[in-house]
């Protein structure tokens, strides 16, 4: 299954403002749905979003969801572009 995942890129520290500046970028990401665990709201984005775009060209109405994948031995969690309602219909699809 493709997502689109919104990831960390490396910080920078602002002499300015006193802090590290977050900034973020956009990518394809294919995921087995047998290893997805679950699937939630991540409210950390949709707040950010809505303070401020994360990205640039983004709708401040965009929602993020948080993926958690079995990884081996370990969970993996990514944040991706959709609702839940989305993603459980895109998983759901996926697994007939």
């Amino acid at each position: 299954m493709r997502f689109m995942e919104i990831y960390n890129l490396p910080t920078s520290y602002d002499e300015k403002l006193g802090k590290f500046e977050e900034d973020f970028g956009i990518r394809e990401v294919y995921v087995n749905p047998d290893y997805i665990v679950a699937v939630r709201d991540n409210e950390v984005f949709n707040h950010k979003t809505k303070v401020k775009p994360i990205l640039s060209g983004l709708d401040k109405n965009i929602v993020f969801s948080e993926i958690t994948i079995f990884n081996n031995t370990r969970n993996e969690m990514i944040t991706v572009i959709g609702s839940l309602e989305e993603l459980a219909g895109k998983i759901s699809r996926a697994m007939r």
